[in-house]
């Protein structure tokens, strides 16, 4: 189980719903959640004041398109944020759409991991629990149990 995820997310309902859902399965302990990229990297800025970053995320989701900062101004933010941390959650777009724009844009991107469509589904975090960056933080009983619902692009 991941410890500490953090989401960003213009949809307030969206984000309750994933942080119930994520609880549920048993895929994260606990659940931040952030508006818009700037309100993430004022967060994660704070974050940074702790030499030992011991409420730095474990994963990011991070929505593309939001007001005050998208997606990608985060991801520009949070490359220059993280340049001298050894810790660098790994980051995956969550989108509700799948351009091939986006999907191009993501895989090139050195922080994104993955890119999942809307809404998340059991398929897409199994796939997710089983990345080396993630791995660790799940037994093989658990990566085993997931039910399969949807598809994902990454």
């Amino acid at each position: 189980m991941i410890p500490l995820v953090l989401s960003t997310d213009d949809d307030y309902s969206s984000q309750m719903l994933m942080a119930a859902y994520l609880k549920d399965v048993n895929f994260c302990r606990s659940f931040v959640s952030k508006a818009n990229g700037q309100e993430a990297l004022d967060y994660l800025q704070n974050l940074t004041k702790d030499p030992s970053l011991a409420n730095w995320p474990d994963i990011i989701f991070l929505d593309i398109k939001m007001p005050v900062l998208d997606g990608w101004g985060f991801l520009e933010g949070f490359t220059d944020l993280t340049q001298d941390l050894q810790k660098i959650p790994p980051v995956v777009l969550v989108s509700a759409t799948n351009t091939a724009g986006d999907i191009s844009r993501a895989e090139a991107h050195p922080l994104v991991t993955a890119l999942i469509i809307k809404p998340i589904s059991n398929t897409a975090l199994k796939k997710l629990s089983s990345l080396p960056e993630l791995c660790d933080y799940f037994s093989q009983e658990e990566n085993s149990s997931a039910n399969p619902a949807s598809t994902t692009v990454s």
